[in-house]
């Protein structure tokens, strides 16, 4: 049968903004400035490099003192000049102290809370903003 009338296109979302033909990728992982870490950080950029991943990559690396952060601020500049200009660092206070309520001093060292508050920082005040459609995808530096 012959179709004689044309079907009206479905209404777009977000104020009728056109889609992107595809999504904007950011992975990120969160460390510490420990040698550690540092050399996790290496070999995850050096994986997602061979993978051709797409999108940045980011480091958050959390309660850096001013000479580590020079340190992996010039580490990192030679990752994106010899493997890509995606790959960045985002440095973030030490967000491991915790302290009771009402208490004084530095409080407890409790680790994990580097990379919910990492990444929040890194979402507050990342160099490349993320829009609603973006898709973050948070890994663990030894994830390769």
């Amino acid at each position: 049968p012959m179709i004689t009338e044309h079907q009206t296109p479905p209404k777009l979302n977000n104020n009728d903004e056109k889609p992107t033909s595809t999504p904007n990728y950011h992975t990120v992982f969160s460390t510490d400035c420990s040698g550690y870490q540092h050399w996790q950080s290496y070999l995850l950029f050096y994986s997602a490099y061979k993978v051709k991943q797409p999108g940045t990559v980011t480091r958050i690396a959390s309660g850096c003192t001013k000479e580590e952060q020079e340190a992996e601020r010039a580490f990192q500049s030679q990752i994106s000049d010899q493997m890509s200009s995606n790959f960045k660092v985002h440095f973030t206070p030490q967000f491991s102290k915790v302290k009771g309520e009402g208490e004084e001093g530095d409080g407890e060292t409790y680790k994990f809370f580097n990379k919910p508050f990492g990444l929040l920082h890194w979402i507050e005040h990342a160099e490349v903003k993320i829009k609603d459609d973006d898709i973050v995808l948070l890994l663990d530096p030894d994830q390769v």
